[in-house]
């Protein structure tokens, strides 16, 4: 996917581990208790992204059990031929279908509302960023967006939890879906390199302009309308990379995109190295 032009681009500081931001680290009750907050408001929007998605099987559930029902009266008068048989049985395998599909749209909400464990945890991130499409793709499509991955052939355990890494992700790709008029992209990419894992959150929006791209971290602090946002997604997502060790690095520019560089230490030696550091 293309990336604002380097020349072009505003980049801040890589924030982290190894790097300043403008806000001082959180403590940690501080990170958990803005991180609860931030959950519940994703939480909230997701729910609402997610009720359309489950209201098409349940009309699908919905039909196919009519004609159900019209087929069981016809067998009660013993006029049921072996194709209506037949077709009963398919409206039952339809009927599961759907109803396993709700299932698992409401087991990811769920999953996702559950507090995150305790640092220290792994995880494998395909297997997160493969949820996060689940759970947004239907909002972009709802939107006229296209939500793609870039996923590299192999990539490494994480020292971090899957329900945090989650809550990272979810964010930033909200964060581009936000940013983007109809037809355009968000694209989430990851790799190994250098010994960390990189993602990329990508996106084909409207940019960031540097006076506010100084800012982005800072608690509470939003350029979206009243009610869009809280202002705490992207300080939530540095405190709990910083918290593993990693950093985040931004490049955008007004009409140019934005691409969010996320890197997790994947080395438990060198983990450990940048922890005694900070």
């Amino acid at each position: 996917m293309s990336q604002p032009d380097s020349q072009e681009a505003y980049t801040t500081s890589q924030v982290g581990s190894n790097g300043a931001s403008q806000s001082p680290p959180l403590q940690e009750s501080e990170r958990v208790a803005l991180g609860r907050a931030d959950r519940l408001a994703v939480l909230g929007q997701l729910a609402s992204g997610l009720a359309h998605e489950i209201n098409t099987p349940l009309g699908s559930i919905s039909a196919h059990a009519e004609e159900s029902l019209e087929l069981l009266d016809r067998a009660q008068d013993g006029n049921m031929t072996p194709e209506q048989i037949s077709d009963l049985k398919n409206h039952m395998l339809a009927i599961m279908r759907q109803a396993n599909r709700c299932s698992t749209i409401a087991t990811r909400l769920l999953q996702f509302a559950h507090a995150p464990g305790p640092i220290g945890q792994t995880c494998h991130p395909r297997q997160v960023i493969h949820q996060v499409v689940e759970l947004l793709g239907p909002t972009a499509q709802g939107l006229g967006l296209r939500l793609e991955t870039e996923l590299e052939g192999s990539l490494p355990e994480v020292p971090i939890g899957a329900a945090e890494l989650e809550q990272v992700l979810i964010n930033l790709v909200q964060n581009g879906l936000d940013a983007c008029q109809p037809g355009g992209t968000v694209c989430i990419e990851a790799r190994a390199e250098n010994g960390n894992l990189a993602i990329v959150v990508a996106d084909t929006g409207c940019g960031i302009p540097r006076e506010t791209l100084a800012r982005i971290f800072d608690p509470f602090f939003t350029t979206k309308p009243v009610g869009k946002g809280t202002g705490l997604g992207l300080s939530v997502c540095l405190g709990i990379v910083r918290a593993v060790g990693g950093t985040i690095e931004v490049a955008s520019a007004p009409g140019k995109g934005t691409r969010v560089t996320v890197s997790i230490p994947t080395q438990p030696k060198r983990l450990s190295a940048i922890r005694a550091k900070s």
